[in-house]
């Protein structure tokens, strides 16, 4: 029961913690590898429901979403490309294409 209680938890601080993150601000790994999820083409923040898509697409796809990365313009993963998101990059309080 104890075990079943902590991957519910688990799955739903998933589910809810990454994309209310990345529609509003940004995630603590996000934060400390100093990188953002953003909307092309004006690099805005993102909704939650596409935040949500991304999710989703990111789970259904697993790894090889992110085996696209290297082989992409922009290394976009097929969650980004589903969504129209891209990863940025921060340096020095300026968001640069990661």
């Amino acid at each position: 029961m104890a075990l079943i209680l902590r991957i519910g938890i688990a799955v739903t601080m998933f589910l809810i913690y990454e994309p209310i993150c990345i529609s509003k601000f940004f995630t603590l790994g996000q934060w400390i590898i100093r990188i953002r999820v953003r909307k092309l083409p004006n690099f805005e923040k993102g909704s939650i429901l596409s935040a949500y898509i991304r999710i989703f697409i990111k789970i259904f796809w697993g790894l090889i979403s992110f085996f696209t990365i290297p082989i992409t313009k922009g290394r976009r993963a097929i969650h980004d490309f589903a969504v129209g998101s891209i990863v940025v990059r921060i340096t020095l309080g300026i968001e640069k294409g990661a």
